[in-house]
């Protein structure tokens, strides 16, 4: 018999497979004999699935509120650190939303379809990811400043939530694994994070032909089908580049599909808020891709940063993000220049003019005020920051934190391994913001670094005085990353930095060790 109306006798392996099961005991023969675990009949999905639209009985609204609550249970104790509470009767975390959602849902009903598979658990995501009063799934909406800092993930998934209200199918599915994978791993969800992965691969299958026809045919009749296929694509790759991030090729393929289709969309059509949030989301996203690949981009052009913000304020973030996308351009530059001067060096040394030698270095010296451009912006940006605000930025203190701290985002509250001498900001959201700062700034002088050893006669104290802050700005980054790892969404928000501190040390440690001139400059 069924646990609980309209749960499935089935084992799930079996209904993946749409094998027909034998279950009558707690493993079903044909996975013993594939020597699959059985997951046995006790499968909250069926029962979900089927049945959210037929709920009459108070039995049955008790058996669904029961199914979501084992759904979204963690692993363990340690996984749920994000959603503790001192009472539970005050308790609002996502997943306490979760299954207050069932009865009091905050999205309507009608905007999903019924036909949608897995759609009650679409709308308790929904709801989750929604601000609430007394907090939300990200450290935006805990903030109860008026100028809350939003990471780019969460500015992208809230802006795509709003498209749900379309109900549109094609949209639907992307986004759903997107909001499946989010909160399956801030909550160590196995179960949901492969829901999410099923889904992102059927909303893959469907839309590959359409986006196929869209990018080839430029005719202005496709535009309208482009701006939803970006949307879909957009939350496709934003899922991709974070849960995928170490197939280039997979990666690649996915990058160059969503800027194929904002180039044929083109910048003068982002009037709707959600659609200018969506991109400013995706270009915080992608800015981390293009600077670790070297890879200039038609993100940098004056139109694409000027005109998809017309009429509106843009963020602190946004106005750093417009700074940093000449970076890549300019490290693609670098990388040419340095290639062409090492070809050189394998060819005969009398075939070298004069002529050749000066205008390599002229070149060099361009590349080198370009950076001092770029690095002055990002100065001036941060001064602005620095005026902007009532104290200081962040500081260094020798006493011990209190070990009852609390920040202003009292669920994520950074642990230190040295509890003498730490780096201390005003809230998490100012470490976030000034993480991002110092990984751009570090970028630049690792670059810089490595093209003024090709000029070491000419450029020894500038290039001592960037070794003394490379090595500085990557400090500030290692001791900033307990308030950003604290939390799952600081944790996304901070891999892009700790892997460019990580390459940074490990290029200092390789010159440390072959590379003489070193010894020269610090005498």
């Amino acid at each position: 018999m069924p646990l609980y109306p309209g749960a499935s006798q089935g084992c799930d392996e079996c209904r993946r497979r749409r094998k027909k099961c034998d279950l009558n005991k707690p493993e079903c023969l044909r996975c013993c004999k594939s020597g699959v675990k059985c997951s046995g009949p006790k499968d909250s999905r069926t029962f979900i699935n089927r049945n959210a639209t037929t709920l009459t009985q108070e039995s049955d609204k008790k058996a669904l509120v029961y199914a979501l609550q084992n759904r979204r249970k963690p692993k363990s104790a340690n996984a749920n650190f994000e959603s503790s509470s001192t009472s539970t009767s005050t308790d609002d975390s996502p997943s306490r939303r979760t299954t207050l959602a069932v009865t009091k849902p905050s999205p309507p009903f009608d905007i999903i379809s019924i036909d949608f598979p897995g759609r009650l658990t679409f709308l308790a995501l929904i709801n989750d990811f929604e601000p609430h009063p007394l907090g939300g799934v990200f450290r935006g909406d805990r903030i109860s400043r008026g100028d809350p800092h939003y990471s780019s993930a969460a500015l992208c998934i809230r802006a795509l939530l709003r498209f749900t209200s379309l109900q549109i199918d094609s949209l639907n599915l992307p986004i759903f694994s997107l909001l499946a994978t989010y909160m399956g791993n801030l909550r160590n969800d196995e179960e949901l994070a492969q829901l999410a992965q099923s889904s992102y691969t059927s909303a893959l299958k469907k839309s590959r032909p359409h986006i196929q026809q869209v990018i080839e045919n430029s005719q202005r009749s496709a535009k309208s089908k482009a701006k939803l296929e970006y949307i879909l694509l957009l939350a496709i790759a934003f899922l991709f580049v974070n849960e995928n991030e170490y197939s280039e090729t997979a990666l690649s393929a996915h990058v160059g599909g969503v800027l194929s289709i904002l180039e044929l969309y083109g910048p003068k059509n982002f009037s709707s808020p959600h659609m200018r949030q969506a991109f400013s989301g995706f270009r915080g996203i992608f800015l981390s891709v293009r600077i670790s690949r070297h890879t200039p981009t038609f993100l940098a052009d004056p139109d694409w940063i000027r005109l998809p913000f017309l009429n509106t304020q843009k963020a602190r973030m946004e106005f750093l993000h417009d700074v940093a996308l000449q970076i890549p351009g300019l490290f693609y530059q670098t990388d040419r220049w340095l290639d062409g001067r090492g070809n050189s060096a394998f060819n005969d040394s009398n075939q070298e003019t004069s002529d050749s030698t000066d205008q390599n270095l002229e070149l060099a010296l361009s590349l080198l005020n370009d950076y001092r451009v770029i690095f002055n912006q990002l100065e001036d940006w941060e001064s602005n920051w620095k005026a902007s605000e009532q104290g200081p930025l962040y500081w260094h203190s020798d006493i011990p934190m209190p070990s009852k701290f609390v920040d202003v985002d009292s669920i994520c509250i950074p642990s230190f391994p040295d509890e003498t001498y730490q780096i201390r900001f005003q809230n998490t959201q100012k470490a976030g913001l000034a993480v991002t700062f110092w990984s751009y700034r570090l970028e630049l002088l690792m670059q810089m670094i490595k093209l003024q050893r090709s000029l070491v006669d000419i450029q020894a104290q500038s290039l001592k005085k960037n070794l003394a802050m490379a090595e500085d700005t990557a400090c500030l980054i290692l001791q900033a990353a307990p308030y950003l790892t604290c939390c799952f969404e600081g944790a996304v928000a901070s891999k892009a930095p700790l892997r460019t501190v990580s390459r940074y040390f490990e290029l200092a440690a390789w010159e440390k060790e072959f590379y003489s001139p070193l010894a020269s400059i610090s005498t």
